[in-house]
Order: C-alpha cells, then sequence, then structure tokens
C-alpha cells in the first residue's frame, strides 16, 4: 500500500495513529504525532486511519499545547 506525506495512519505495532511526515525508501516512512517524536516504520504494519482515529488526531495537538501551556492538567 502506498502512504503519501500528509496521510493519516494507524501503525498496528505501536497502537497509535499519526501523520505520514517523510518517505524514507520503497518499504519505510517517517510517522509523527503532534508534539511526539518522529519514528520510522515499515508501510507493511500500516494502514489508513478510520475517520473517528482521524478526528482523534485532530483533537491531540490543540489538547498538547494546551498542556504545554498549563491549561489543563495531565490526567
Amino acid at each position: 500500500m502506498t502512504f503519501e506525506v500528509g496521510a493519516i495512519v494507524y501503525d498496528r505495532e505501536k497502537d497509535m495513529v499519526a501523520e505520514v511526515v517523510k518517505k524514507i525508501d520503497s518499504v519505510n516512512v517517517m510517522l509523527q504525532r503532534p508534539y511526539g517524536k518522529p519514528w520510522k516504520a515499515p508501510k507493511a504494519r500500516l494502514r489508513p486511519a478510520t475517520p473517528y482515529e482521524k478526528r482523534q488526531l485532530n483533537k491531540l495537538g490543540p489538547f498538547r499545547e494546551a498542556q504545554r501551556r498549563g491549561n489543563f492538567p495531565l490526567q
């Protein structure tokens, strides 16, 4: 399966939704979550994110930014 930069995917091994930020080679891509450390993942363990998972990822960025500023306690 081909994943373009900007695609939202689910990494089965990490059990996390992330965005493809870079194509490394024909087998691997670099993934990242909002305010998170990027990681390399083989395309074989990825699948397209569901609409629900995409919404989760979209909400995570503003939530992490608010936490960073001290507006939300870490729960």
